[in-house]
């Protein structure tokens, strides 16, 4: 990845930021490879260039905006292309949800510049039940771009659906991705905003919503390979107050639960750009009401906030259930099934804290 020398490339003005790419991109990647920057009014070129004879070639030139707005779409359109973007030859994106992918579309060519008509699109099918013409056609319509963009379509059986893969190959948009992502991790934790912004692009590329059998909310669980990337997921959720579990290394993923945090990330709409996995969250949170009154579930919910130790009157509180209710009922079954166990008291309250063996995923 390209060095950042000059880290003072946010700028100001009516209250807005922006990045000033001539100033996020350095002069040069390495001893042989300068990083040209040619300005003319709003707009800046970007190629790169060989200083060293047999030492291959520079990139190709493209023509950007050199103020970059950071706002909502900016950080979604960041989000998506860190879930889903591809790292390797330029700006690749794929997705089988259309409204995922004119979002993409969108933050392209609002925050950079670049009109879609630049982008080729390779369609994945699971089967091919049409002729080409036809699908090729079909989605032309749907992301209205030119059939002349569309190149090769390939036969993925496991795929369940039509999967449509956009790419600009280009080395040094790559790198300025590169660098917005990695440079502005400090502004989006900073600003919940954008947290929430870019968290919800995220979503939208990398999540499942899973839920119970009887259609309440269980889970959502974000995937990632990249540990440092899960890192930084955790605490952008963590600066909007909401708590997520342990890293599953085998699934490569790891999982928000609970009402409070279902509740935050509803309020913050981290669901709201992917319409399917929206409503599966929603058919969730609409069914949530039935577990207040479901036992084995109220018990699940002690066991997992007694991992550290709580009072009745605390667990009442998170549960919004009555004391008396928590006391005289919950505590004792789990207790029976030997749970929870009491630790002593804590101002003449009794501590309770789930067994180790038995805490809930």
């Amino acid at each position: 990845m390209i060095k950042l020398e000059n880290k003072d490339f946010i700028v100001e003005n009516d209250g807005k930021r922006f990045v000033d790419v001539v100033r996020l991109l350095p002069d040069r990647t390495s001893d042989i490879r300068e990083i040209v920057k040619e300005m003319v009014g709003d707009k800046v070129t970007i190629y790169s260039r060989i200083r060293a004879k047999s030492k291959g070639s520079g990139s190709k030139k493209v023509t950007i905006n050199r103020f970059i707005e950071l706002d909502e779409l900016f950080f979604e359109g960041l989000g998506l292309w860190q879930a889903e973007g591809g790292k390797s030859k330029g700006i690749y994106f794929g997705n089988t949800c259309i409204e995922i992918i004119q979002r993409f579309v969108k933050f392209v060519e609002e925050k950079l510049a670049i009109p879609k008509e630049k982008f080729k699109v390779h369609m994945i099918v699971p089967a091919m039940k049409e002729p080409e013409d036809i699908i090729k056609k079909r989605w032309s319509d749907i992301l209205e771009m030119e059939v002349n963009n569309f190149t090769k379509i390939s036969i993925l059986p496991r795929t369940n659906l039509e999967y449509a893969h956009l790419y600009f190959n280009s080395e040094i948009l790559l790198e300025l991705f590169k660098l917005l992502h990695e440079n502005l991790k400090p502004v989006i934790l900073r600003y919940p905003d954008f947290a929430a912004s870019f968290i919800r692009g995220v979503i939208a590329g990398e999540s499942q919503v899973e839920l119970k059998p009887w259609k309440t909310m269980n889970y959502i669980s974000i995937s990632s390979k990249d540990l440092n990337e899960v890192s930084f997921y955790k605490l952008c959720l963590k600066s909007l107050g909401i708590e997520s579990g342990p890293y599953d290394y085998t699934g490569m993923k790891f999982p928000i639960y609970g009402k409070d945090n279902f509740d935050k990330v509803r309020d913050f709409k981290l669901m709201d750009l992917h319409p399917t996995k929206k409503s599966k969250f929603e058919t969730g949170m609409k069914n949530y009401q039935r577990i207040v009154s479901d036992p084995r579930t109220i018990e699940t919910l002690i066991l997992r906030h007694s991992t550290i130790p709580k009072t009745y009157a605390e667990l009442a509180k998170l549960l919004k259930k009555g004391r008396s209710t928590i006391q005289s009922f919950y505590i004792p079954r789990l207790e029976k099934k030997g749970l929870i166990k009491r630790l002593g008291k804590q101002n003449r309250a009794w501590l309770f804290q789930t067994v180790k063996e038995f805490i809930p995923l």
